[in-house]
């Protein structure tokens, strides 16, 4: 799980939850329930399973909706190879590059995939006299941001319930698990 890979939660606390309810029986209403509680709480918890739990802002955990997994299906869904999983939705909004660099794993992220494919697609689109056309200069300046505003895909995405994990900035405690990186103070 990525928020496991990058420290927001304890490593493999999502696997063993998983484990306690398709091989123990163990509700996941009860288990996840508790989780989602522990991470809309700014209070950390002073002790058990979860007081290594930090705080996610955002908003995606102010109402807590427990997940009641049948056997089966957390029996599914513990075998799936999340890490073969790479689909991301990286939105800095209207940040200037030096505000979206903040958000260190997202950038590199985009500086890897996006920018290549950017310059890629300038150079291919070059006019016969060799200029850029106005969306390919535009996308060029820019190019850490979206191309073209995505205001359609993001209301699609921010209600969905398993796919809300976002990279943020290393070594902080808390970011924005919604369709924005909100830098965490």
């Amino acid at each position: 799980m990525v928020a496991e890979d990058i420290g927001l939660l304890p490593r493999d606390i999502v696997t063993d939850l998983l484990y306690e309810t398709s091989e123990k029986g163990a509700s996941s209403y009860d288990l996840f329930g508790a989780l989602f509680r522990q991470m809309a709480s700014e209070e950390p918890a002073r002790g058990g399973r979860f007081e290594t739990v930090q705080y996610f802002n955002g908003g995606l955990f102010e109402v807590v909706e427990p997940i009641d997994l049948k056997r089966a299906e957390a029996v599914h869904v513990s075998i799936v190879n999340w890490t073969k999983l790479n689909r991301y939705v990286i939105d800095f909004e209207q940040r200037d590059r030096f505000e979206a660099e903040q958000y260190r794993e997202a950038f590199d992220w985009v500086t890897k995939h996006a920018l290549p494919d950017r310059t890629r697609k300038a150079e291919e689109g070059k006019d016969a006299a060799g200029k850029l056309h106005p969306h390919h200069r535009a996308s060029r300046a820019r190019w850490w941001q979206l191309s073209f505003g995505r205001p359609e895909m993001l209301s699609i995405i921010k209600p969905l319930k398993l796919s809300r994990v976002r990279l943020c900035k290393s070594g902080r405690s808390s970011c924005s698990f919604r369709h924005k990186f909100d830098r965490a103070t």
